[in-house]
């Protein structure tokens, strides 16, 4: 793992398309940042953000206000203040998670993938108008 030591780590991967039905995954991303708390990191955890702001704790059925065009926004801005990024298995099926590395990659910040993860960059693709 990079070194961590006194940074912000951000984690990012899939909540909506992963874990057993019900969980959202927030068990891997709890992993995740002991993991990163453990090496001395401080973690950013989506999950954690949603429980404190929207009050879902990964059990039951999202609060109406907690939508992805709400959601999204602000771990945007949170990514914004991190120095580190921690991608999870299965991060590339999530949309959340592919904006989240799109910006880490404007801000050069360096990411790490958790073990068994895929590795990859976001790219872009060059749509040209017909005519």
């Amino acid at each position: 793992m990079i070194d961590v030591k006194g940074k912000r780590v951000y984690i990012f991967g899939p909540m909506t398309l992963a874990g057993p039905a019900g969980d959202w995954n927030f068990p891997a991303f709890r992993r995740a940042a002991l993991l990163i708390e453990a090496s001395g990191g401080i973690a950013v955890s989506p999950a954690k953000m949603d429980e404190a702001i929207w009050g879902f704790n990964g059990k039951g059925d999202i609060p109406p206000a907690m939508q992805l065009r709400n959601v999204i926004g602000i771990d945007l801005r949170v990514v914004a203040t991190c120095d580190i990024g921690y991608g999870l298995t299965n991060w590339s099926k999530s949309s959340g998670s592919l904006a989240e590395l799109a910006l880490m990659q404007c801000l050069k910040m360096p990411v790490e993938f958790e073990v068994g993860a895929e590795r990859g960059v976001v790219g872009a693709v060059l749509v040209t108008k017909e005519g």
